[in-house]
């Protein structure tokens, strides 16, 4: 059954709706019953012996109600009604009562659907105005401080790039597109290629169109403007054996993307060729390959943003939500003593730090991480590398990140401390003694914080801010992975005297996440924490978990796993919950498939309630994304249900809280389409 909720109705166009949904409803039905009593009076007649001089009326009638249509036909069933009310008034007052009740039944069915249609559409149009206001807004802010801003060349700029790393991709080759792209991903794409490389697969494009290409949002702060490109494309891609080009497996199909580029405040459009073009956006000269922090003809720092855009980010649909600028407990009061701390450059840097974290237990060695961590990590590191008993050795390939963000900055007398939240899958391998590789099913999504620490008093280098590997020192190009001393100026990288290292990983647990988000507003720094978080006493602050559709369907999984058995029917509803959200059939499948081996072994990193409240926060979530067009399917319905019973909720809790979000959704939708029209008018 899909919720009903009633809103106000006051307006002209919802009352033509009204009448358009509920009068035809209401002339079947009355038509129907009468229908009926047509059958009932032909009983009466034969039953009362009249059957006679009543057919012969009949007859005579009948010759007459077919020459003149419908309207004859309805004169002889109110006749008939007339008559049998008369004659039989036990059978006919019921039968008018009836008829009255179901014209009146009908006509409100047809007003409230009528209304429901309106508040869908209504949500649906709210949508597309929000996200013109918040562009609108956007480059309102930005051209009163870039003139030549134009965001017709921006998005043509931006098709370049995107052109230009499917290339670089499907060629392994990232000098074609390393020039305008930020540390994180650049080590993202070259481990990624890496890993092929060693496998002996490449991951061939043999072709691709563009169907969309458009700015999804655009945001300004002290520290950057943060432009979000949408992309909608269609590969033929398939993955082949390097040797032999025998194809591997079919990943052809359609995809979305959100490509994020950063510059800094200060910078302007550029007249002539850029970063993204391979020119040095400061003096037009040809930027070399050797993944340089600076030109080497007017020495100007290439990725800080000063000149042109980096790409920082790339997002796929399923995982996109519109950025707000969150509220960091204790980034504040950081800036205050590090106006050049940002954000941008703790997530940038967490990227990198996981990329290479995960290099590291592929090879076996700290090797990869040591330069961006601090001694203590590394001296551990190689207990994560316990073999099991039979010799094998655990660890993921293909990781694939789906959200990075900054919970919390603790302020300390001798090291500051910030936590990241990392939001990744990858596919279980195991290396046996022999050295082979055997790769299993994608996992469910993990949650893990990197915890970064640094000297306090430290200030943060701008200039280098998205240049994560590079020496935070002078900023050379980095030469051994391993060595966390600078060749070129001698400074020490990983003591956290220059820039911020990597303190430990955390599982990102329920109890860790209660206290992350519901912390003291004032935090300092302890002891390094170990295996929980070591937190103030949590107060309440009106935050909640902030879920991407990935998590909020694991929980799903995880929680109708909690008896051992996700029956069809639940299967059915974690699809329907999947579609809506974007994800594929090869997720939900891979979920439930490592759900079923590993039972609850998985759920510790992920957000499961603990008490009722904490399951209406993430209903509440879980209600907004399948509200994305302003009702519940059935089958999203079911899906809630279920997850609702696993933790102790009612259908009622449910329903309570889907219309509430609904009625929030749908009061945001009406403010932005009026300002919306405003602003055109």
């Amino acid at each position: 059954m899909i919720l009903r909720k009633r809103f106000d109705a006051g307006s002209v166009r919802l009352k033509k709706v009204r009448r358009r949904s509920g009068f035809k409803p209401a002339i079947i039905g009355g038509f129907g019953i009468l229908l009926l009593l047509c059958a009932v009076a032909a009983f009466a007649r034969a039953g009362g012996g009249e059957g006679f001089s009543g057919g012969g009326g009949g007859s005579s009638g009948g010759g007459h109600h077919g020459g003149n249509g419908d309207s004859d036909l309805i004169f002889f069933l109110l006749e008939l009604i007339i008559r049998i009310t008369i004659e039989y008034p036990v059978i006919g007052i019921p039968l008018i009562i009836v008829i009255i009740a179901a014209f009146f039944a009908a006509g409100a069915w047809g007003a409230n659907e009528g209304r429901e249609q309106y508040v869908d559409h209504t949500i649906r149009r709210g949508i597309v105005a929000q996200d013109n206001l918040r562009r609108v807004r956007a480059e309102t802010t930005l051209k009163s401080r870039d003139p030549a801003w134009n965001s017709v060349m921006m998005i043509s700029r931006a098709k370049k790039a995107f052109a230009l790393i499917q290339e670089a991709w499907s060629d392994q080759k990232l000098e074609k597109a390393q020039a305008f792209l930020s540390d994180a991903i650049y080590e993202k794409f070259k481990i990624q290629i890496a890993e092929m490389r060693d496998r002996g697969i490449r991951d061939s494009i043999e072709s691709i169109t563009l169907h969309d290409a458009r700015i999804a949002q655009l945001q300004s702060d002290d520290a950057f403007d943060t432009l979000h490109i949408y992309f909608r494309a269609d590969a033929k891609n398939y993955k082949i054996d390097a040797a032999s080009g025998k194809r591997l497996s079919d990943d052809s199909g359609e995809f979305e993307e959100y490509w994020s580029f950063l510059r800094r405040p200060g910078a302007t459009s550029l007249a002539g060729n850029g970063l993204i073009e391979g020119f040095c956006p400061s003096c037009s000269a040809p930027i070399s390959m050797n993944r340089a922090a600076t030109c080497e003809v007017c020495h100007s720092f290439l990725r800080s943003g000063e000149y042109d855009w980096v790409l920082s980010e790339i997002t796929q649909s399923s995982a996109w939500t519109v950025r707000e600028e969150p509220d960091i407990v204790g980034a504040g009061d950081l800036r205050k003593l590090d106006p050049g701390f940002s954000l941008q450059q703790m997530e940038d840097l967490a990227s990198v730090a996981f990329y290479r974290h995960a290099a590291a237990m592929r090879a076996g060695n700290a090797g990869p991480i040591a330069k961006l961590a601090l001694d203590s990590f590394t001296g551990t590191f190689a207990e994560k590398l316990r073999k099991e008993a039979d010799g094998t050795r655990a660890y993921y390939l293909e990781c694939a990140v789906g959200s990075v963000d900054t919970k919390r900055v603790e302020l300390g007398d001798t090291l500051d401390r910030v936590w990241v939240e990392i939001t990744w899958s990858g596919k279980n391998t195991r290396r046996t003694p022999d050295g082979r590789e055997v790769v299993g099913g994608m996992s469910p999504p993990r949650r893990d914080f990197f915890i970064f620490v640094r000297k306090h008093g430290v200030e943060t280098n701008i200039k280098l801010s998205l240049s994560s590997a590079q020496c935070p020192n002078c900023g050379a190009p980095e030469q051994d992975v391993a060595d966390p001393v600078c060749p070129y100026c001698q400074a020490v990288r990983n003591d956290g005297s220059k820039g911020w290292v990597l303190q430990s990983i955390l599982p990102a647990d329920a109890a860790a996440y209660r206290k992350m988000i519901l912390s003291a507003p004032e935090p300092r720094v302890s002891a390094a924490p170990e295996s929980t978080p070591s937190l103030a006493v949590p107060v309440e602050t009106g935050q909640e978990p902030v879920l991407v559709p990935e998590i909020a369907l694991a929980c799903m999984v995880h929680v109708m796993m909690a008896d051992g058995v996700i029956d069809p029917r639940e299967e059915k509803c974690l699809h329907g919950f999947a579609a809506r959200c974007k994800l594929g059939k090869e997720t939900v499948e891979s979920m439930i498939q490592a759900a079923r081996i590993s039972g609850s072994a998985g759920i510790s990193t992920l957000p499961i309630p603990e008490n009722p409240e904490q399951g209406r926060q993430i209903l509440r979530q879980m209600a907004a994304m399948a509200l994305a067009d302003g009702r519940l399917s059935t089958d999203e319905l079911a899906a809630l249900n279920a997850f609702a019973t696993r933790i102790s909720l009612s259908p009622a809790d449910v329903k309570l809280i889907v219309n509430k979000e609904r009625s929030r959704i749908y009061a945001e939708a009406k403010i932005a389409i009026a300002e919306n029209k405003k602003n055109r008018s």
